[in-house]
């Protein structure tokens, strides 16, 4: 393992030949405070939640030091300044979307189920540590972060990730026979993002929301639940509902039902995020 980033479609081993001073981490995001002392009160009025009913959080920011592997550039460049080249290099590869923020992916090889918008571009110049070049790359990126294995992927052999407990099912041109129905069941999202679908005009999608059990089993425990049906038309995309960090609800079920009997193909949008 390089301890590498995959920057867009760049990756800072494959690509770069660059290896991280220290395992490359991004920082946790910061929640946006406002806060107003009020004369005649006792301690400050904590506004932060105020505009938008929940919390607002700050850009990740950071940087990571990257030591050059020479002999990979100076046979590439051969005889010019090794961290000059370099440093020119991938200043002009990252610039190229550095005014179109959220435009550049970024995911770490260590944390590999998540990945991030922002930008990164390099800072300062070169310097020498340890007898070895070194690169620096800052980063501004979205406090959210996205699975990486969106239901709209191709599918892999294995979608279950063990260290996160988060699986996203296949959704992408699903097919549907005649009357049948599936039931797909979705990762909760820390962050507000609407489930969408879109298909022939015989298929009924409804998003159904429970609390600890499956829809069907909750309501009869006294649990809380919530539905949204919706019937699909023409492949026009319509939005099912959001799931959130509703307390009330931990169990999404998203059903599918095919009311024709002819063949159907459904396609699912949803990009859960979390902090």
């Amino acid at each position: 393992m390089y301890h590498s980033i995959t920057i867009g479609d760049k990756n800072t081993w494959d690509d770069w030949h660059m290896i991280p001073v220290t395992p490359p981490v991004i920082a946790p995001p910061v929640e946006k405070t406002i806060s107003l002392d009020v004369e005649g009160r006792n301690g400050a009025v904590y506004l932060s939640k105020s505009v938008t009913g929940e919390a607002v959080f700050k850009a990740r920011e950071g940087s990571w030091e990257f030591y050059l592997d020479t002999e990979s550039w100076r046979g590439q460049y051969g005889s010019s300044p090794v961290g000059k080249q370099a440093l020119d290099h991938l200043a002009k590869a990252l610039n190229e979307d550095i005014a179109k923020p959220m435009k550049q992916s970024v995911r770490l090889e260590d944390d590999p189920a998540f990945f991030y918008f922002g930008r990164v571009w390099v800072s300062g110049g070169i310097k020498q540590q340890n007898d070895h070049t070194v690169i620096t790359l800052k980063y501004s990126l979205y406090p959210f972060k996205y699975l990486y294995n969106n239901i709209q992927d191709d599918w892999l052999w294995d979608p279950f990730n063990f260290t996160t407990d988060l699986a996203l099912p296949y959704a992408k041109n699903l097919v549907l026979r005649g009357q049948e129905q599936v039931n797909l069941y979705l990762p909760p999202s820390e962050k507000p993002s609407v489930v969408r679908a879109r298909g022939g005009g015989g298929v009924v999608a409804g998003l159904y929301k429970s609390r600890t059990l499956p829809y069907r089993y909750a309501g009869l425990a006294g649990l809380y639940t919530d539905r949204a049906e919706r019937r699909l038309v023409n492949n026009i995309e319509i939005a099912l509902g959001v799931i959130d960090d509703d307390l009330r609800y931990d169990v999404y079920e998203l059903k599918l039902k095919n009311m024709t009997l002819i063949r159907q193909v459904v396609n699912v949008t949803y990009l859960p995020a979390y902090l």
